[in-house]
């Protein structure tokens, strides 16, 4: 076999051993099948985030969004986007509100100015 054979071989083992977990057999004395350090390290830290998002008053909203959701990265992409939805909200919604309002003004003195015309013959009617 050449090296260029060889190379391909053994960058196929290595990926196949960094994706393929299955073949590892985990098992130790006095834990359930599923032990997991990552995933119970993942499960703590996620329950820390919900208890700090359910503690807060005003934040029990996205709490109860981050709750449903599995995994720490999950729980802080979510925690992440409702934070940032919230904090949209509240710097445009008084400009909304504040922009109605002018736009809704300017309407009724658009409307005023143009009263008088309402009551000018029309130039089609100017001949009966």
């Amino acid at each position: 076999m050449k090296n260029i054979y060889v190379a391909v071989l053994l960058i196929c083992v290595i990926i196949l051993n960094c994706v393929w977990c299955g073949h590892k057999n985990r098992r130790l004395e006095g834990f359930s099948d599923d032990f997991n350090p990552i995933k119970m390290v993942d499960k703590g830290l996620g329950s820390i985030i919900d208890s700090i998002l359910g503690g807060v008053p005003f934040l029990k909203d996205i709490g109860k969004k981050v709750k449903k959701q599995k995994g720490l990265g999950d729980k802080i992409k979510t925690t992440f986007f409702e934070l940032v939805m919230s904090l949209l909200t509240i710097i445009f919604m008084p400009i909304a509100a504040i922009s109605c309002f002018v736009l809704s003004y300017y309407l009724f003195l658009f409307m005023m100015s143009n009263i008088p015309l309402l009551f000018q013959p029309n130039s089609m009617l100017k001949d009966v």
